[in-house]
């Protein structure tokens, strides 16, 4: 006897009204109607309860086995981060092989639930699903090989063998087709659905799979790779970072560096050899009397490409060692120094203690003039600076994994900033450089475009010293957009050895076409010119220490530039410090002042 004890006693009154035959739904229905009818109601349950039979076994069963894989893959994803921050490579790859166990079968249950994605509201998510699941599955299928070399080493990475090394990298070399599939496969579910850490890391997976089948050129694996590290001294700027006083070979092989010799850029063989190279450019000749273009002064061009072209060049000229092996054109400024000793912290050289603080004065106070009153060859002053790089790159290769992660961190800011650029002759490796924005290009704009870049000339160390303010002021007459460029310089320096006058030459380039007006603030000539697609007003100009100067160049830009659908493209010198930046659009419907740092390529558009 059925008894309807469990039911709400609203409805329990009506029940206990009903004789047993009624509870029996069947029989009920059997006598309410037509045969045929109750036939047919009859049907529409019985295939209810099949569809719903159905539904449960191919989709309940993937469902709920899904939920029980991602439930199972999430803390050992967990757990493998905080391996690879422990530098437990044992552990990482033990998590990786677990995880992958439950990928596989989660990507079968993706597989079955996604030929329900035509469902409304959901069929997005699980297609979205099953193509992330059948990406990761293969990524990890192509790491894994890598992931137990390293299983079979300390937690150090400096100390991996060479042939684990050569292991991992052919591994990633050779199953860079999967990869790129997989990269893919993750591309095609992160463009369905996918939160934003997701979709990043689906990026360096794909670029990871680009760049994988030229691992082993880029990281010597059969032959060194040989690099060329420019030291551009910012605190003498020059148009691509600053004065080239040292440089270092950088040789990789089986993925390490084994060699980063530090080296003064007069050591070459042919520095002092004035009748090397090509003709120096008009405005060297005339304010730095040289006629022809040394190594150390090729970084003349703005644009980097070109730069490190030119710098490559020379270094071959002048005899530099391995030239013809050279791959890449790195440039770094000071402030790389700077920030790469705020995370090793003080470190001492030479009875020397240096800090973040006092690296880059302390440096040039030893090689520009403690060296003479200790009586070190002229040629031998840079040595502090390659004992420095020695102890910075032991440093270095022991750090943690954090601090690699703050390292590389603190690389892109730099390269932002536009204080590391550079230039690689391997396709693959470069367009990664290219859409990263870290090749120093100087790009062509149908836009606006205003750059600005200063040349020391015998100014000595003193660009920390000044500081730059650049307003911009654009304005329509009789139809013409006219801009208004003001310039402000002030020297805050105290005259000593390293500081001097500020003599720069200044160049401004702005979109070809651009007609000259007036200019005001300074006596010397104008010089015009057509460079990098662009007009270019160039002058030198001399700021004396604890005084100011203001430039002003007044010029009507090209009927190219739209006032209908205007945008400024305002391009940051290499290797230059942060400027005040003002900019005032007063135009058609446009009136906007704008605020700003100038401490990278920065767009606008009023």
């Amino acid at each position: 006897m059925y008894s309807p004890n469990f039911l709400p006693w609203q409805i329990k009154k009506e029940l206990e009204n009903l004789n047993p035959e009624q509870l029996n739904f069947r029989a009920y229905f059997w006598r309410a109607g037509s045969r045929p009818a109750n036939q047919i109601l009859e049907g529409v349950l019985l295939g209810f309860l099949f569809v719903a039979f159905v539904v449960v076994a191919f989709v309940g069963y993937p469902l709920v086995d899904a939920a029980y894989r991602a439930y199972q893959i999430y803390p050992l994803a967990k757990q493998a981060q905080a391996a690879v921050y422990q530098s437990d490579f044992g552990a990482l790859y033990f998590n990786a092989n677990e995880a992958y166990g439950h990928l596989v079968k989660l990507r079968k249950d993706t597989g079955s639930l996604a030929r329900f994605k035509f469902l409304p509201l959901v069929g997005e998510k699980i297609e979205a699903a099953n193509y992330t699941a059948a990406g990761v599955e293969k990524t990890v299928k192509v790491l894994m090989p890598a992931l137990e070399s390293l299983s079979r080493i300390d937690d150090n990475l400096t100390e991996v063998p060479a042939f684990e090394r050569r292991n991992i990298i052919n591994s990633l070399a050779k199953n860079s087709r999967e990869l790129q599939n997989a990269s893919l496969l993750l591309s095609q579910g992160s463009k369905l659905y996918a939160p934003e850490k997701i979709k990043q890391a689906v990026l360096a997976i794909e670029k990871t799979a680009y760049i994988a089948s030229a691992l082993p050129s880029i990281l010597g694996l059969d032959k060194d790779a040989r690099y060329l590290v420019i030291f551009a001294n910012n605190l003498e700027i020059r148009p691509a970072g600053g004065f080239v006083g040292s440089y270092a070979l950088m040789t990789v092989r089986d993925g390490e560096v084994v060699d980063f010799s530090v080296r003064n850029s007069y050591e070459l063989p042919g520095a002092l050899d004035l009748d090397l190279g090509p003709t120096a450019p008009a405005v060297a000749q005339r304010y730095l009397g040289i006629v022809g273009l040394p190594f150390r002064d090729s970084n003349w061009s703005p644009d980097y490409p070109e730069s490190a072209r030119t710098l490559k060049q020379a270094y071959a000229r002048e005899g530099g060692e391995y030239h013809n092996e050279i791959q890449g054109v790195i440039t770094v400024t000071t402030e790389v120094l700077r920030e790469v000793m705020a995370l090793t912290g003080p470190v001492e050289v030479n009875g020397l203690r240096f800090t973040e603080e006092n690296v880059i004065d302390e440096l040039e106070r030893q090689v520009e003039i403690i060296f003479f009153q200790q009586g070190i060859n002229w040629y031998r002053r840079k040595d502090i600076v390659g004992d420095l790089g020695q102890v910075l790159k032991t440093r270095i290769e022991n750090f943690t994994p954090e601090q690699n992660a703050e390292l590389l961190k603190k690389f892109a800011k730099l390269a932002r900033a536009k204080h590391m650029v550079y230039s690689f002759d391997n396709a693959r490796l470069q367009k990664l450089v290219v859409e990263a924005g870290w090749d120093g290009r100087v790009p062509e704009y149908q836009s606006d475009t205003l750059m600005l870049v200063d040349a020391n000339l015998a100014g000595h160390k003193t660009e920390p010293a000044i500081s730059k303010t650049y307003s911009y002021n654009l304005r329509e007459e009789n139809g013409k957009l006219v801009a208004d460029l003001d310039i402000h310089y002030k020297h805050h320096g105290q005259l000593n050895p390293l500081v001097q006058n500020y003599r720069t030459y200044l160049r401004v380039y702005v979109p070809q076409g651009a007609r000259l007006i007036s200019t005001a603030g300074n006596t010397n000539v104008v010089d015009q010119s057509t460079e990098l697609g662009r007009t270019v007003f160039g002058t030198l100009l001399v700021v004396p220490i604890s005084q100011e100067k203001d430039l002003k160049f007044t010029y009507e830009l090209p009927r190219s530039v739209s006032a209908d659908d205007y945008s400024l493209h305002f391009i940051k010198q290499i290797g230059a410090y942060t400027s005040d930046l003002r900019l005032n659009f007063d135009f058609g419907n446009v009136n906007k002042v704008i605020n700003d740092k100038l401490d990278s390529n920065k767009l606008y558009k009023p």
